[in-house]
């Protein structure tokens, strides 16, 4: 099934542990970096609400949110 792909994905970027969700951010930018990964990407992201953008500019516009973590997360969208 296309909805089981990535499945340990979500759990990495949900973590309470600021190291591991940045851990799992890294995965998303080497998984972005080509065109099968970003399909991944997006199917992955419909776990979130709103999708994958919507759990990145969330995580991006947190200011409570650890700033390795933010930086992080901006390489997705680069």
């Amino acid at each position: 099934r296309s909805s089981d792909l990535l499945p340990w994905l979500v759990p990495l970027l949900t973590d309470r542990w600021p190291d591991v969700r940045w851990m799992g951010l890294g995965v998303c930018t080497s998984l972005a970096e080509s065109e099968q990964g970003k399909q991944e990407l997006q199917v992955a992201g419909q776990k979130f609400v709103g999708g994958l953008w919507s759990f990145v500019f969330t995580v991006l516009l947190d200011d409570m949110e650890c700033g390795f973590v933010r930086q992080q997360v901006c390489n997705i969208s680069v």
